[in-house]
């Protein structure tokens, strides 16, 4: 984040770009020690690997929305849905039961759709896991299974889309105004030090457009919240 605002690059390089930001134990552990040689100052670098790029794919977000053992499309899902396109799913209902850990013989994919064919489960799980699903390439500890796995999904507009890397050009393409809004969300609650009314957010969402001419570059984003009657009436 940092780097974007400082280099006002548009908003889309939040969810992919051909940089990613690391110093030199970062580097390592994405196999590019090589290409770096900075200590524990980050740089930017184009790794040309579309595996990485943008923070949905950093090991630190996909290590941390997973169970230690294998990835979580769920806790993954969930997570894109509330803080990158600002669309949170409902909470669970009570006394619904978790996703099944040992059921023999079917894979985290099998396992989820079983979960989701229940009527009670079905209707969130619909809007969260087809989110989650795009990165199953990655695995518990965010970085690319040895193995492909089955990362093709159908979001919930319809949209077939092949792994993080499709989900990652849909994002940065038709969904950019919403990617857009949710960034614009998050600083205007921040910098407030309050949540924001439905009024407000509706506001935010339909005034927020006339950043696109600009490409919706960070520098920009900061500059209307701070100008924002949420802001200099907080």
């Amino acid at each position: 984040m940092r780097y974007l605002i400082a280099k006002n690059l548009p908003v889309r390089n939040l969810v992919t770009s051909d940089f990613v930001v690391v110093n030199e134990p970062v580097a390592g552990y994405y196999g590019l020690g090589h290409e770096v040689n900075s200590g524990f100052q980050f740089v930017a670098i184009k790794p040309k690997r579309t595996d990485l790029g943008g923070v949905m794919t950093e090991a630190a977000i996909l290590s941390g929305l997973s169970d230690g053992r294998e990835s979580n499309p769920v806790k993954r899902g969930a997570w894109l849905a509330r803080k990158i396109i600002a669309q949170p799913p409902p909470s669970p209902p009570p006394n619904v039961p978790p996703l099944q850990e040992d059921t023999k013989g079917l894979t985290l994919r099998q396992r989820i759709e079983q979960h989701r064919s229940s009527p009670v489960c079905g209707s969130c799980h619909s809007r969260i896991d087809p989110w989650g699903v795009a990165f199953e390439d990655y695995d518990a500890s965010g970085r690319l299974k040895k193995i492909k796995a089955d990362s093709q999904s159908k979001l919930p507009d319809g949209t077939a889309i092949e792994g993080a890397d499709g989900l990652k050009q849909y994002l940065a393409g038709p969904k950019i105004d919403e990617v857009a809004f949710s960034v614009l969300k998050h600083l205007t609650t921040y910098a407030a030090g309050r949540s924001l009314s439905y009024a407000e957010l509706d506001h935010l969402r339909r005034d927020g457009l006339k950043l696109k001419k600009s490409d919706y570059r960070m520098q920009d984003m900061i500059r209307y919240v701070a100008e924002s009657p949420m802001f200099l009436e907080k």
